[in-house]
């Protein structure tokens, strides 16, 4: 019979494989979610698990890797296909080539070429005679029939190139189909054989395959290929809002690339342009800058929510006021990697409540206040406590304080040392309000510099209040803290209005460490106010501080 190709049956071939993959998405869902379940048992830390641990890890990221692949394969063949298939037949509309058929007309078409040829020779041979006038007046004639010929003649070999070059397309798209399936084939039966291995480690049921298809599913090739995608689709969705090559001038293509590709693993490395775009660039920046970046959909803009405002109503009550927008453009995004610079030095160090710490350091530092003023802060806060967490009541080696006592006495035992994300908001208040309002005793210390005087204790706790969340994270509880600690030593608090005078005053002249260490001083003395006078020792914590964020290799222990 021969060959044969149509094109449609061969395009209809790659359809059905990307309607394959479409089914084999859920199962390979449904597979990835069973691993990072499995992964992030806690209760399984065996070493036996471990090693299968890494093998579900290899898996994982196979499997990913796998559908990525195939995916990509299938419909970059299809398009080669098809650019070549409309190439090279843009005058048959039914794409139905067969090599017997055109064999056929081919060896027509050259017996007709032979048989013009014979004519065209009798008749030149008649002409080159000579003869008479009447000969002449009789061969003129005859040259129109020559050239009628030799007219026919070419449409023939036209003909019969057009026929040698569908032939020699037709053993070229044969070749090149089976080229183009085999790849998109090999990476789909390698990614099923990779949902397999999983299904054995996950179930025990079956047997694992050889592991043949680690040779097909190349992941370092695969995340390169993924992270150019998500650099086009990034720099199509940032549009004119911020330059992407002025984004890379700040942080780097390499690192940029990166953080792309690293905010897409719970995307599952596709980012849809159109429906979760600028969720994706906002989480992007956000990561880049140490901003909250989010996304003003009628404005068509990013933007950052400076820490938000605490003014107080006709009751004297707390109110916590909507954060003032900042629009992001790259001056701001400049100013967001200067500070993460600081803060890495910072996270270097060997100190406590780092997530505090570096949480706090970043919004001071955000919010315009100077690197001495915020090292002197952060070195109290390093001596207090971390963000959301409660004095612990636990004495073990020394008589606890009387207030303690008391405290243990009315139920604090069941909130020492606990976080307030844990307990709840409205819950510590009531309490707070009770041994207060009714047991007439001492509060406890809250969160990053242990909140512990009654109208700064509740103060606090009315600001987690107006946060709306419960039951806060870590994070939420920083930001809470902030704003109520930024309130505090602001020009409108109603204890502290005059202690950035007091810190102005004590460090006039003074620059770099010894400004933070005498800032962490005075911020210790009057407005922290421990029981105790620890000023030194923070204000050196401040020095070290100070140092880290300079970029400042600190020698000592």
């Amino acid at each position: 019979m021969g060959l044969i190709f149509i094109r449609e049956e061969t395009e209809s071939y790659f359809l059905g494989l990307q309607a394959y993959l479409e089914k084999c998405e859920n199962p390979c869902k449904d597979t990835l979610l069973a691993i990072e379940a499995l992964q992030e048992n806690e209760q399984l830390q065996t070493k036996a698990w471990k090693a299968a641990s890494e093998r579900l890890l290899e898996i994982h990221n196979g499997i990913i890797a796998g559908f990525y692949m195939a995916k990509d394969a299938v419909q970059e063949s299809l398009e080669r296909f098809r650019t070549t298939a409309s190439g090279v037949a843009d005058d048959d509309k039914d794409c139905v080539w067969r090599e017997e058929s055109i064999i056929t007309l081919i060896q027509t078409l050259r017996e007709d070429e032979d048989r013009i040829l014979q004519q065209l020779e009798e008749l030149y041979a008649i002409r080159n005679a000579g003869g008479n006038v009447l000969w002449r007046i009789a061969t003129s004639c005859m040259e129109r029939t020559i050239n009628e010929k030799l007219e026919l003649l070419e449409d023939v070999r036209r003909a019969i190139a057009k026929l040698n070059e569908r032939l020699d397309n037709l053993y070229e798209m044969e070749n090149m189909t089976k080229g183009l399936l085999e790849t998109p084939q090999d990476i789909l039966y390698a990614l099923l054989a990779a949902l397999q291995d999983g299904k054995v480690l996950l179930t025990g049921e079956g047997e694992c395959t050889d592991g043949s298809w680690k040779k097909v599913i190349s992941l370092q090739e695969v995340y390169e290929c993924i992270k150019n995608d998500l650099y086009k689709n990034t720099e199509i969705i940032l549009g004119d809002k911020i330059s992407l090559t002025e984004i890379n001038s700040i942080f780097g293509e390499s690192n940029v690339r990166d953080v792309l590709f690293n905010a897409a693993k719970e995307r599952g490395y596709r980012i849809d342009v159109d429906t979760d775009g600028n969720a994706y660039v906002s989480e992007v920046l956000s990561l880049l800058s140490g901003y909250t970046v989010l996304y003003d959909s009628k404005e068509g803009r990013y933007y950052v929510n400076k820490v938000r405002k605490i003014k107080f109503n006709e009751k004297d009550e707390i109110v916590v006021e909507e954060a003032e927008r900042t629009y992001v453009d790259i001056d701001l995004l400049k100013k967001g990697y200067e500070i993460e610079t600081k803060l890495a030095g910072i996270s270097e160090l060997k100190i406590r409540n780092k997530e505090t710490v570096i949480g706090m350091g970043r919004i001071m530092l955000q919010e315009g206040y100077d690197a001495e003023f915020v090292a002197g802060m952060l070195g109290n806060i390093e001596s207090e406590g971390s963000a959301g967490h409660l004095e612990s009541s636990n004495y073990d080696t020394k008589k606890p304080p009387a207030y303690i006592v008391k405290l243990n006495n009315h139920g604090y035992s069941d909130y020492s040392g606990k976080d307030i994300g844990t307990i709840g908001v409205s819950q510590l208040i009531a309490y707070s309000h009770y041994i207060h309002d009714k047991c007439h005793i001492g509060t406890y210390g809250i969160g990053c510099i242990q909140w512990t005087p009654w109208d700064r204790h509740i103060g606090l706790l009315e600001t987690y209040q107006q946060m709306n969340n419960n039951y806060p994270t870590i994070n939420e509880c920083i930001k809470t803290e902030a704003t109520y600690m930024l309130y505090e030593i602001s020009p409108d608090s109603k204890s502290f209005s005059g202690l950035m005078g007091k810190v102005n005053e004590k460090t006039d002249k003074m620059e770099g460490e010894q400004e933070a260490y005498k800032t962490a001083v005075v911020l210790c003395k009057e407005y922290i106010r421990p029981k105790e006078d620890t000023s030194v020792p923070r204000g050196e914590m401040a020095k070290k501080i100070y140092r880290a964020m300079m970029g400042e290799k600190d020698n000592e222990p």
